[in-house]
């Protein structure tokens, strides 16, 4: 009976979708309350994990007329930076690096006790419906406006022990597309991370407003998905010329930068479809196993471009495992003492 159930639970998990047309979630902005930091942790080039905060910079104010800089052009810079100069020093991520949330499991294995609620031990060991990165967020936010050659997304989802965790997995186009990368491309990838050197201090000096933040290269959907969603109230943006000169830069309100762009997206609609997504995420994965995945995936191929769900099988499912047998220890451990 037991293997029936569970027979009849997996196909109905077989090809559940959830539509994206941003229309079905027109309406009013949801209840989003601000974002609040409850840890840090710090990677370095090598991807080595440090528990602390040593990588958090100071934002330096750029050389220019900061009453021009929110301006719809800019302020010009009183001298240009030379995204050229030590560009080929700069260091990337692999980014066909596939490293999952292990960094987040080391993190919350190493700060249990902040979760800890005396006498209730029937608390969850981490008391949140989702642990993900801010990524897969800014994914789902701007799924509604994606056009028909974005890359399809993949999201391989586990719940354990109350809380279900969502890992964004690199899918076969997104690799290719890495892969497929030109000389060009990659030179303006160096560019963008010098363009952050200029802007950024290791220590304090000159007019410093920490919560800023450079973001590069994307849209204003994406800009504003990434900073909207951790609280971050500014973007700065450089404008370069083909040699790699940035000669002007601009600020961009983040709680405004949709006013640039009403005919093509709104925040809204983007809030909407990822409460949506969560709720339906969070009916779809019932089963309470480290050993069960699931899969969602959306295609702008797909007829309808809706987001399906399926309950994965192995061999598929070790395959896409989401949470390592080391955090699963770790938290039992946890519940025995």
């Amino acid at each position: 009976m037991a293997t029936r159930a569970k027979k009849r639970e997996r196909d109905e998990h077989v090809g559940q979708r959830l539509p994206t047309n941003p229309q079905r979630y027109n309406g009013n902005f949801p209840v989003f309350k601000q974002p609040k930091i409850i840890g840090h942790f710090s990677l370095s080039n090598a991807r080595e994990y440090f528990p602390d905060a040593r990588n958090l910079g100071y934002f330096v104010a750029p050389a220019c007329d900061l009453d021009e800089i929110d301006g719809p052009s800019g302020a010009l810079l009183s001298k240009p930076m030379e995204l050229t100069f030590n560009a080929d020093a700069t260091t990337k991520k692999d980014e066909l690096l596939d490293e999952g949330l292990k960094h987040l499991f080391r993190w919350i294995s190493l700060n249990k006790s902040s979760f800890a609620v005396a006498g209730a031990e029937h608390q969850r060991p981490v008391p949140a419906n989702f642990v993900c990165f801010r990524g897969l967020f800014t994914k789902i936010l701007a799924t509604p406006f994606e056009g028909p050659r974005s890359n399809p997304w993949l999201i391989a989802a586990t719940k354990f022990r109350g809380t279900i965790y969502l890992d964004l997995r690199k899918t076969d186009e997104d690799v290719q597309a890495i892969l497929d990368r030109t000389d060009v491309n990659e030179k303006f990838t160096r560019w963008g991370y010098k363009f952050e050197q200029f802007l950024f201090a290791s220590e304090t000096r000159f007019d410093v407003d920490a919560s800023s933040c450079i973001e590069r290269r994307f849209k204003l959907l994406k800009w504003w998905a990434q900073q909207f969603t951790v609280g971050i109230p500014f973007v700065h943006v450089g404008w370069r010329d083909g040699g790699g000169r940035v000669k002007r830069v601009q600020r961009l309100k983040t709680q405004t930068m949709h006013h640039q762009a009403r005919e093509f997206w709104t925040p809204q609609t983007c809030f909407n479809f990822l409460l949506s997504f969560l709720r339906w995420v969070k009916d779809l994965v019932s089963e309470d196993d480290p050993r069960v995945v699931y899969s969602f995936r959306w295609d702008p191929g797909c007829p309808g471009r809706p987001v399906v769900c399926n309950r994965l099988s192995d061999p598929e499912a070790s395959k896409m495992r989401v949470i390592p047998e080391w955090f699963v220890q770790d938290l039992l451990d946890q519940r025995k003492t």
